[in-house]
């Protein structure tokens, strides 16, 4: 039988391109969370990422991010992730995650933000990257309006996602 009246929650996935493949980790622990909670509840996570869910447009790319997703009543929870890059500076901010996070923040919506702590590929670090996601990290473990955790591995991200979400 069809649901009728089931309550849909879009989740905003924002990350620098270094942990864009942690993505299906992301993807894994909403699909769980549908099938267990969701379905029982009536309630589904829609996750929305800017690669599936924007189109082109010409201005600049964080601008048309913001007003086709971030900006709108559309999101309603947030997931951000940094590894050792902390992605490209916008106008007001560091990154374009930061901002999305910050624009998401200060219009109430709940957001958690996970630091991955594998090992990162050394033969492509950036230092500077790197010290701005740790200065990063230690803003929002001081942050109440953010919820903040690290992993180890995607397998312990799905699991964690999972948890924070069913909580």
């Amino acid at each position: 039988m069809p649901k009728i009246n089931a309550t849909i929650f879009n989740m905003l996935v924002s990350c620098p391109s270094d942990v864009a493949a942690h993505i299906s980790s992301i993807r894994s622990a909403v699909d769980k969370f549908n099938r267990h909670e969701g379905d029982m509840n009536n309630f589904f996570v829609c996750i929305k990422y800017y690669k599936d869910d924007t189109f082109p447009e010409m201005k600049n790319a964080q601008d048309s991010i913001n007003a086709q997703l971030v900006d709108t009543e559309k999101i309603d929870i947030a997931v951000a992730m940094f590894w050792a890059k902390f992605g490209t500076p916008t106008k007001e901010y560091g990154s374009g995650t930061e901002e999305e996070i910050n624009i998401l923040k200060n219009n109430g919506k709940q957001v958690f933000v996970y630091f991955c702590k594998c090992r990162p590929d050394m033969n492509h670090l950036d230092a500077h990257q790197l010290q701005k996601v740790e200065k990063y990290q230690n803003k929002c473990s001081k942050d109440n309006n953010i919820y903040y955790s690290t992993y180890n591995s995607t397998n312990e991200l799905e699991d964690k996602l999972y948890k924070h979400l069913s909580l």
